[in-house]
């Protein structure tokens, strides 16, 4: 992920999302950040989308203890990102384990890396990490 230099809101709050913090210090940033009126929406998404982070952006969002200001269309949106992102996941996660199985039916030692594993062992199988296709190691 790489989010762009510079302060703005839209940025602190995506680097609250998506950078690695005590939950209490994240949902504080996010709340005072876009609990202002004029926060950019747009600017947030298009950060999110740009860094690929915008399943990240979406299961912090729709999990709750962020602040009503959230726009519910916005949120319904970021609830679709991720039940999207979550069933392929789960479609990423059979077709690795198919492979798997038959590498190790024809002797073959294989490990997962990369997309698959960081998603299971980082992000818990919830589907807020965002990949689209299964790399071969």
């Amino acid at each position: 992920m790489r989010l762009p230099t510079g302060r703005n809101p839209a940025r602190t709050a995506l680097q609250a999302i998506c950078v690695p913090a005590p939950r209490h210090k994240m949902t504080a940033v996010i709340e005072e950040t876009i609990a202002d009126p004029a926060f950019a929406w747009a600017e947030l998404l298009e950060l999110a989308i740009n860094g690929k982070v915008i399943c990240l952006l979406a299961e912090t969002l729709t999990s709750g203890g962020v602040p009503e200001a959230i726009p519910p269309r916005l949120l319904r949106f970021l609830g679709r990102e991720l039940r999207c992102n979550l069933h392929a996941t789960r479609i990423y996660r059979a077709e690795v384990v198919r492979i798997a199985a038959a590498a190790r039916q024809a002797g073959i030692t294989c490990a997962a890396v990369k997309g698959i594993a960081a998603e299971s062992a980082l992000y818990g199988g919830r589907g807020a990490r965002q990949f689209s296709d299964i790399d071969p190691s």
